[in-house]
């Protein structure tokens, strides 16, 4: 048996790792519509993480309850179709969980 996975163009982790979060965005915030969206489970939301976010003025940022249960995809396409319609394709996407 094997295994056949899509990788991410990056992977950080360890200590101080998030720091890194705005050097690795600034290259890719020249394309698109140049902002970024950021969906972030809502336990982040006024504790520390959401202030080191490194989310500019035009960004958007989103915080999600996933206390009960995880998005579903009709939720998720339903907040693409809104993001798409207010701004156009956005640079990218960046994805934070609560684990």
């Amino acid at each position: 048996m094997y295994k056949n996975i899509k990788n991410i163009d990056k992977i950080v982790f360890g200590t101080g790792s998030f720091n890194q979060l705005e050097d690795i965005l600034k290259p890719k915030r020249v394309e698109n519509n140049k902002y970024f969206v950021f969906v972030v489970d809502d336990f982040f939301d006024g504790k520390e993480l959401s202030n080191k976010l490194p989310a500019y003025e035009e960004d958007l940022v989103f915080f999600i309850d996933a206390s009960h249960e995880e998005p579903k995809t009709g939720q998720i396409d339903h907040l693409r179709d809104e993001i798409l319609a207010s701004k156009g394709l956005p640079s990218g996407i960046v994805g934070i969980g609560g684990g």
